[in-house]
């Protein structure tokens, strides 16, 4: 075999590089030759179509056939076939022996990226064959490449090794040359006239770069569409030839030569074109907008899109408004810090402690002990229907310890109903489910008392479940007593449901409910507590933002910025997302659009507004209830709200004094009012427990001040947080986002109980009780319950009641304890018997707020033994 084509057309000598070698071109020349003689002499088989190739079967083995004219461009070559005559296939064995392959460039590519087609298969071996075609149009950049058939795109080449400049191939240029690796070679260097168009691209590039203009590998310089930068000249014909000729996703690199100042007289939209914005260019005139027109929102048309890494500013001379587009931030850090370090400490559970209650179903509130058809390991509880108890709700109860997750799994038959449970002195709180059902979240607060709202799946944001693992009877199950009353109720790590007990959880458990006797068995297994806990994951987020500009789509990427910010944290999946916000809009028209939405399924609801009634000067009181309204309908469904606090703004009369522009706005001087309003009644919402945030911009951004303003004609600011006398910034925004996104986290999982604690001593000092008498310990044994009362300045839980006597009650008798708030007696208790000193009740809990008075009651029996005591009782910080 010959040379390779490749070798045979390598670089030659410096002086002459092209030149081959004329006796190599001989040999490969006669070796084309041979195997075209071999090809006929074996009956020289050709077809049009590999379709009648292989229809045709009725050749020996090893027999050669040609297909030439398949419209598949890959399907021509050379074939040999496999199997006896009348049976096999056909197998395609090598490329055709052409040397020679004319292409053409149509224009389906772009300047510098040519798309070539040829109804030859252009081979895959180096050197294979030359290939000819003629440009489409001028190249703008370099490097340049062509891709031939779809294939991989190849860098064209000189053949002297050297990218094509930009303008070196233009419009008709006929080129020449062959594959070599990842490049296409040509035959020549470029022509004088190539090398006088890549001078004044070179020229154009360096007054570029004076401007400190970045043009991307893919951009196309506005100066070339005739754009003016003076402010005065009317570019609305320079923007159509732009859009026209940029349809490949190319740049609009806007070119700062006088002011970076562009004037359109009538153009509105400036969307489908990416525009690079790194020399900081304004475009102004009466009818540029701040992004899109809303029928365009509706229509779901493009936003403007920036790139590059300046901003865009749009100055509608018209509307009054400023508007300031950057490219979308880039994406987050991924490093740790000290918050990020998790300290699970998971610990096993003895399964024999564990209390088996039961509750009368369905309206019980008080517990009593199950123990029939009961059998306890370490790590097992097997309840058999044979014996056990039926129609009641059977759960084996675990004291908790506030601030741990408690977790387990459940093994439940086809008839049962499964159940996580949370009880208290007086009712319980409880998600359940039968196999296979829908989930349940019921809080029974009296005898007959309770309320049942549905747990939404996490596919379509009904209640029916669709997964068999994400069931309850089916899954991992988790308790996270965030306070002694607070919890939250995890499915595989996921947070369920959450809620808060009317008291301190006394036993929190798996349940099951049987209606009626069987010879199965149901179990719960592997109760594990872990303490120092990461949390559970929320719910997968669908969101609905309500609001005006603080909240409209109107500036690119905000609000996906929350999006952003939390896809990914802690677990979140962000689902979906849908934003009625309209620019411009007024409370009472924000309370309309979210009256008529269908509020189920929505996770997390954000908003923001205020500014519009600041300005229209909206009644106090109608702005007060028409946001309590906008809260109710947001809190229909269980969703969680976070409420965007505006900032402070000024006058735009204020902004024009200090060199700026902004929106035709007044009324400044009342957004603290509004402020206050917003603030208060979510405060409100907040004391009745409702899911409820506030994120105040005015802690994010600082002072909004119109002399921080201090636009010039570079567009400079001293203010980066403030696009006008109204608006934010991008990158203000972003800064919100994060803000928000820490808000509605704090929603989901709320603090937990703090490790400190204190031990309160209760005491006679000094003082004893005599038998049959009553006496009440706290700074010192007192006749009424509140007389010697200890004051406790904080809301916590009080437990683990501890009670010494100086001398032992005698024979027959007893000393009674019991633990008093503000005069009213509790389940925490205790009695000491005939010969003991030492009492303790380390089993109930109490709720005591803030400000409440303690004191014990002890209670000598008739002929007890004249003693002194002394208490002790824990109290947990909530």
């Amino acid at each position: 075999m010959p040379e390779l084509m490749n070798t045979i057309m390598a670089d030659g000598p410096s002086s002459n590089p092209a030149q081959p070698i004329k006796a190599q071109m001989r040999a490969w020349g006669t070796w084309v030759e041979d195997i075209i003689t071999a090809f006929l002499s074996n009956g020289g088989l050709i077809y049009d179509t590999r379709t009648h190739l292989d229809a045709d079967l009725l050749h020996d083995s090893n027999s050669i056939a040609w297909v030439l004219g398949d419209a598949t461009v890959a399907n021509n070559g050379i074939y040999r076939k496999i199997g006896a005559s009348g049976t096999g296939s056909w197998t395609r064995v090598a490329d055709l022996p052409y040397s020679f392959i004319m292409a053409s460039d149509a224009g389906a590519g772009s300047p510098n990226a040519i798309v070539a087609t040829s109804s030859i298969p252009v081979p895959a071996a180096d050197g294979g064959a030359l290939i000819v075609f003629s440009v489409f149009e001028a190249n703008t950049a370099l490097p340049v490449t062509v891709a031939f058939n779809g294939g991989t795109p190849l860098t064209i080449k000189t053949s002297s090794g050297a990218n094509v400049v930009a303008g070196g191939l233009v419009a008709g240029m006929v080129i020449a040359g062959y594959k070599s690796g990842a490049t296409f070679r040509l035959l020549t260097d470029q022509v004088s006239a190539a090398i006088q168009a890549a001078a004044e691209a070179a020229a154009t590039r360096a007054e570029l770069a004076a401007a400190s203009v970045d043009k991307a590998a893919t951009g196309r310089f506005s100066t070339e569409f005739g754009f003016v930068d003076d402010g005065a000249t009317n570019n609305d014909a320079a923007w159509v030839a732009a859009k026209a000729a940029l349809t490949h996703g190319e740049r609009l690199v806007m070119v700062k030569k006088v002011t970076g100042i562009f004037y359109f007289a009538t153009t509105s939209d400036f969307t489908g074109v990416p525009i690079d914005a790194t020399a900081n260019p304004t475009f102004t005139g009466p009818n540029v907008y701040n992004d899109r027109t809303q029928a365009q929102k509706v229509a779901n048309d493009p936003a403007v899109t920036v790139v590059g890494t300046g901003e865009l500013l749009f100055n509608s001379t018209a509307l009054l408004t400023t508007f300031q587009h950057h490219a979308e931030p880039v994406d987050k850090f991924d490093f740790l810090t000290d918050g990020d370090v998790a300290y699970d400490e998971p610990t096993v559970v003895d399964m024999n402690t564990a209390t088996m209650l039961k509750f009368a179903w369905p309206n019980g509130n008080t517990t009593s002990a199950a123990a029939t058809g009961i059998s306890k390991a370490t790590n097992l509880i097997n309840i058999d229907w044979s014996t056990a108890d039926l129609t009641t709700l059977i759960f084996a109860g675990i004291v908790p310890e506030p601030g741990c997750q408690y977790s387990w799994v459940c093994g439940y038959n086809a008839a049962d109903t499964g159940y996580v449970v949370l009880a208290y002195e007086g009712g319980y709180h409880a998600v359940y489910a039968a196999v296979g059902g829908d989930m349940v979240h019921k809080k029974l607060t009296a005898a007959a008392t309770f309320t049942e709202t549905s747990v939404f799946s996490f596919g379509d944001g009904l209640a029916a479940q669709t997964e068999a693992g994400y069931t309850l009877t089916k899954a991992s199950m988790t308790v996270d007593m965030l306070t002694p009353t607070k919890y939250a109720i995890g499915m595989n790590g996921v947070i369920i449901a959450s809620g808060e007990l009317a008291k301190p959880a006394l036993y929190i458990g798996p349940g099951v409910y049987r209606p009626a006797a069987g010879a199965q068995v149901s179990n719960f297994q592997n109760i594990i507590k872990t303490r120092n806990p990461t949390r559970l994951a929320p719910r997968p987020v669908r969101a609905l933002f309500v609001g005006d500009s603080k909240m409209d789509d109107i500036m690119i990427g905000w609000p996906r910025d929350i999006a952003r910010v939390m896809q990914g944290s802690m677990g979140t999946q962000w689902e979906s997302s849908k934003n009625i916000a309209l620019a411009g809009a007024t409370l009472a028209d924000q309370l309309t659009a979210i009256l008529a939405q269908v509020m189920t399924g929505y996770t997390d609801v954000f908003i923001g507004l205020g500014t519009n009634d600041t300005q229209v000067g909206t009644a106090s009181s109608t702005f007060a209830t028409n946001f309590a309204l906008m809260l109710d309908q947001a809190l229909i469904a269980g969703a969680k709200v976070t409420v965007l606090l505006t900032p402070a703004f000024y006058d735009r009369a204020n902004a024009v004094t200090y060199g700026g522009l902004g929106q035709n706005s007044g009324g400044s001087s009342a957004v603290p009012v509004y402020r206050e309003i917003i603030r208060r009644v979510v405060a409100t919402y907040r004391d009745a427990g409702k899911a409820v945030a506030i994120v105040d911009a005015g802690k994010i951004l600082g002072p909004t001040i119109a002399r921080y303003l201090t636009w010039n004609a570079d567009q400079n600011r001293v203010d980066l947080n403030v696009l006008d006398n109204i608006h934010e910034t991008r990158s203000a925004r972003t800064k919100i986002a994060h803000a928000c996104a820490r808000a509605a986290y704090g929603l989901s999982s709320p603090k937990r109980t703090s490790g400190v604690k204190t031990m309160l001593a209760l005491t006679s000092v000094g003082g004893t009780v005599a038998a049959a008498a009553t006496a009440y310990l706290g700074s010192y044994a007192a006749a009424a319950a509140l007389s010697s009362a200890i004051t406790i300045p904080y809301a916590g839980v009080a437990k683990n009641l501890r009670c010494l006597a100086s001398v032992v009650p005698g024979a027959g008798q007893s000393y009674t304890y019991t633990l008093m708030v503000n005069g009213v007696a509790t389940i925490l208790t205790c009695v000491t018997g005939a010969a003991v000193l030492v009492g303790a009740d380390t089993l109930n809990m109490v709720a005591v707020a803030a400000g409440a008075s303690l004191s014990v009651r002890v209670v000598n029996s008739a002929t007890g033994a004249v003693a002194t005591h002394q208490c002790t009782v824990e109290i947990d910080p909530t």
